[in-house]
């Protein structure tokens, strides 16, 4: 049944809500009392996060943020199932650019995976594999996350079905340039490797 436009475009709102919760932001918030935006890199991510509330509070963070993915994708395929990768997309797009945070948000690796896990575990589990990888290879966690994403794409372009390819490599396109930044810094060797801390950030 073809879900009406206004509760196609209800469907897809809520989509892109789910993904604006700040997860790391009110994690640290909450728990420690500070403004993730004042720590480390600034990021509204869950590997800032690890920053202020170590190894479990990365891992928390970053399964909730997931779960956003997954819980849009999961949404919006109840109601229009050919649609259901752009609710991960939406997620995506919504913990990039979270407007209760001035729309500075995370890099939108984990809502990624949660949605391609919902899509294609297979993908998701490799992505997961790489990151493992190359994290304990490199130790530089953006390096790892570009990874795990270049292999989400890399599947899409190869055999992503019709209806996912394009959110899906949306969604990938979103991630690297949301780690503009990150490159900068691995070129000129100022990216910090897993476990090293970097001066807080101050936001103006």
């Amino acid at each position: 049944m073809t879900p009406s436009p206004g509760t196609l475009t209800a469907t897809l709102f809520a989509a892109w809500l789910i993904g604006t919760v700040p997860t790391a932001w009110l994690a640290v918030r909450i728990l420690r009392g500070q403004d993730l935006r004042n720590i480390g890199s600034g990021n509204i991510g869950a590997t800032n996060a690890g920053r202020v509330l170590g190894r479990s509070g990365f891992l928390v963070v970053a399964t909730v943020d997931a779960a956003k993915g997954a819980g849009a994708t999961l949404l919006v395929s109840y109601v229009a199932p050919d649609l259901a990768a752009w609710g991960g997309t939406l997620a995506v797009v919504g913990h990039c650019w979270p407007p209760w945070l001035a729309f500075a948000g995370g890099k939108g690796v984990a809502s990624l995976l949660g949605s391609v896990a919902v899509l294609s575990p297979l993908t998701a589990v490799a992505s997961i594999v790489i990151w493992c990888l190359v994290a304990a290879w490199a130790r530089i966690a953006s390096v790892a996350s570009l990874c795990a994403v270049g292999v989400i794409g890399a599947i899409q372009l190869v055999q992503g079905t019709t209806e996912h390819r394009a959110a899906l490599l949306t969604a990938c396109l979103i991630v690297f340039l949301q780690h503009r930044d990150n490159l900068t810094r691995l070129r000129t060797g100022d990216e910090p490797r897993l476990g090293q801390q970097r001066k807080s950030h101050r936001t103006s």
